[in-house]
C-alpha cells in the first residue's frame, strides 16, 4: 500500500510548523466548540495521524513526523476537553505573548495548581477549616466562619485569598 503524497506532504507541513500552531486549528476547531466538538475532532485527527497506522511502510521521517504531531494533537485534546484549562488557554493565546502561550505546559499546569492551592489551602486540614469557614459564612453564621478562616490562617499566614476572606468578611460581622 502507498500513501497519497499530497498526505505526506500534508503531514510535513503541519509537523514543519507545528510550533507555530494553536491546539484549534491542530483540530481544526474553532474557539466556540462544544465538548462533543472538540472530542469528535480529536478522535479524527487522532486516527487520522496516528503513527502506527504507517508503521510497515518504513518510511521513518513520515513516521517521526506522524509521532511529533499525534503527540501534540492527543497535548490538544487534554486542555480542551477541560474547561478551566481551555478558558486559560483561550486566554493566553489571545493575548499579546500568543507565540509563547500555543502550548500548555508543565508551567501552566504548576501555575493552575498554585492558583487552587491558594484558593483553597495546601494541607487536607487548612482546606478543611477554609471548607468549614465558607460553609459556616453561606449559612449565616459569620463567627463560626471566622473562627475557621483564622484557624486556616494559622496554617497558612501568608495565604492572601484567605486574608482578603478575612477582611471582607470582618467588616460584614461589623455592619
Amino acid at each position: 500500500m502507498s500513501l497519497d503524497p499530497a498526505f505526506i506532504k500534508k503531514v510535513q507541513v503541519i509537523a514543519a510548523t507545528l510550533d507555530q500552531l494553536d491546539y484549534f486549528q491542530l483540530l481544526a476547531l474553532t474557539p466556540e466548540a462544544d465538548a462533543a466538538t472538540i472530542r469528535a475532532a480529536y478522535h479524527r485527527q487522532a486516527r487520522r495521524f496516528h503513527p502506527d497506522r504507517y508503521q510497515h511502510l518504513g518510511d521513518a521521517a513520515l513516521v517521526a513526523d506522524l509521532t511529533r504531531v499525534s503527540k501534540r494533537v492527543t497535548e490538544a485534546y487534554v486542555v480542551l476537553r477541560d474547561d478551566a484549562k481551555r478558558k486559560r488557554y483561550i486566554d493566553g493565546i489571545t493575548g499579546p505573548d500568543r507565540a509563547a502561550r500555543l502550548r500548555f505546559g508543565e508551567a501552566d499546569e504548576a501555575q493552575e495548581r498554585q492558583a487552587k492551592e491558594e484558593e483553597t489551602g495546601k494541607t487536607p486540614q487548612v482546606k478543611q477549616f477554609y471548607n468549614s469557614a465558607r460553609l459556616a459564612h453561606a449559612n449565616g453564621d459569620l463567627q463560626g466562619a471566622l473562627k475557621n478562616l483564622k484557624m486556616a490562617l494559622m496554617y497558612e499566614p501568608d495565604n492572601s485569598v484567605f486574608k482578603e476572606l478575612l477582611v471582607a468578611w470582618s467588616e460584614e460581622s461589623k455592619k
